[in-house]
């Protein structure tokens, strides 16, 4: 990999890790003891915390397996986002076999339970549209890692870094509407 592009791979992946770590869960000891404890004992939120954490190797060692049980569990118990982010790992076969058809359901049952990123995706997927068009900027970036790896898809360089730049894109884009978002709410009243 050329260094100017392994830097502009690094940047990007700081600023979308910035954004987005922390949806992946706690990564000191005692906060990842007590998730551990909730998710035991029952909790929606702490299992789907979990089974993120997990998929992420986040504070633990990485184990997709482990992921896609802590978030089926979630999921089950009626978590619509962790339906969703079932339904990506069936997407992609991470943790669970590869299987479009369990993917679309647990989608779809997140999108029925109201959660809006699986809305669009169900409806792209009714339309067979490329899924890459509904991933958000950190999605795109975890796309174009597994691209470049070939890791639930066949390793490309060429499909990476164009997945690389649609993520970069979409980043900047996901960041204005953030920054000016309150400035057009005001423009309004």
């Amino acid at each position: 990999m050329a260094p100017a592009l392994t830097a502009a791979r690094a940047a990007i992946a700081v600023a979308i890790a910035a954004s987005t770590c922390a949806a992946c869960g706690p990564r000191d000891r005692a906060a990842i003891d007590d998730v551990q404890r909730r998710a035991r004992q029952g909790d929606v939120a702490a299992s789907r915390r979990l089974g993120l954490q997990y998929a992420c190797g986040a504070g633990v060692a990485r184990d997709d397996v482990e992921g896609a049980r802590w978030l089926r569990r979630a999921a089950d118990a009626g978590s619509r986002e962790a339906q969703y982010d079932l339904g990506t790992l069936y997407l992609w076969g991470r943790g669970v076999p590869r299987d479009r058809r369990a993917s679309a359901e647990w989608t779809e049952r997140a999108a029925a339970a109201g959660l809006p990123a699986a809305q669009r995706r169900a409806a792209a997927e009714r339309r067979g549209d490329d899924m890459r068009d509904e991933l958000d900027a950190a999605g795109l970036y975890r796309l174009s890692d597994w691209t470049f790896r070939g890791f639930g898809t066949p390793q490309s360089n060429a499909g990476g870094y164009a997945l690389l730049a649609r993520a970069a894109a979409r980043a900047v884009s996901e960041q204005m509407t953030r920054l000016f978002a309150p400035i057009r709410c005001l423009d309004r009243h």
